[in-house]
């Protein structure tokens, strides 16, 4: 059972990836826009994924680091995270279940996130 989710979910993972590296977010009118940006005219801290999903998978990754500088850190975590999950139980599994399962480290990031939020606002970025 846990094979086939994992499957899964890599599948839907490649078909998502292929999809953002053919489609260009920032031309697609269908593509989903943020929501906080449109209600309060401010970026929040994602703002720009997509396009920094889409400039790093066509090779561009300065490009993609204009977008969205605190993408890189983000996705840093979001893959030790997901190895975490889902690798087989061992040695190197544990050690990353406690990296990201840090409390001390999980405050640190929740806190960069805010900090990000608000450096982007006020120096435009």
């Amino acid at each position: 059972m846990r094979r086939g989710r994992t499957m899964a979910v890599a599948l839907a993972a490649v078909a998502l990836l292929t999809y953002y590296a053919l489609c260009d977010p920032a031309e697609c009118a269908w593509m989903p826009r943020c929501p906080f940006r449109l209600l309060t005219g401010l970026q929040c801290p994602g703002c720009g994924a997509q396009r920094f999903l889409h400039a790093l998978l066509q090779g561009r990754v300065g490009e993609a680091l204009a977008h969205n500088y605190f993408l890189i850190p983000t996705l840093l975590y979001l893959v030790l995270f997901l190895l975490s999950r889902l690798l087989p139980p061992c040695a190197v599994r544990d050690r990353l279940t406690r990296i990201v399962e840090c409390r001390p480290l999980a405050a640190a990031f929740l806190i960069a996130t805010v900090a990000w939020f608000v450096v982007r606002n006020v120096l435009g970025i």
